[in-house]
């Protein structure tokens, strides 16, 4: 994606850090750009920036698929997975859950203001709606050894079907 597809609905500046007269396209996972381009339903912005990448997002998924020898598994991590089309065509949907105040914590100190991480979060599926679409789920509480090895169980289970 180019920022000269996006631009003329999103400020370029939220785009990418550094001089805008020579754009690299790059998405700027700041804080800034948390705040515009999550900037919430009310403004209308990430359903904007959804119709314009997920289309793309998923007939890339799709052409990678159609690529794949039969005995080949395509894992998909997308963070809006459960409230796409995306979901219809995984044959399996993990989800990792964490504690709220695990959420809180881990973000902010990536950087993260906590009006920024409530309202990433609320712009996602609920912890119910997540639970309802999974065939696995993986709680990550902040035991890494745990989760790593519980998705190391999980994964070795697709293997042996395969």
């Amino acid at each position: 994606m180019r920022t000269d597809e996006i631009g003329p609905s999103f400020d370029v500046g939220a785009l990418s850090p550094g001089d805008r007269s020579n754009v690299s396209g790059a998405v700027d996972h700041r804080e800034r750009s948390v705040r515009e381009l999550h900037a919430g339903p009310a403004t209308g912005t990430d359903e904007q920036l959804e119709r314009i990448l997920h289309p793309r997002v998923i007939a890339r998924i799709l052409e990678a698929r159609k690529m794949l020898p039969d005995d080949q598994v395509l894992v998909v991590e997308a963070i809006k997975l459960v409230e796409t089309s995306l979901r219809s065509i995984c044959d399996r949907i993990w989800v990792v859950l964490a504690p709220r105040d695990a959420l809180l914590t881990r973000l902010t100190a990536r950087g993260m203001s906590e009006a920024g991480v409530a309202a990433r979060l609320a712009a996602q599926a609920s912890e119910d709606e997540l639970r309802q679409a999974a065939d696995v789920i993986f709680q990550n509480d902040g035991d890494r050894d745990a989760l790593r090895a519980a998705v190391a169980a999980a994964w070795s289970a697709v293997r042996a079907k395969r």
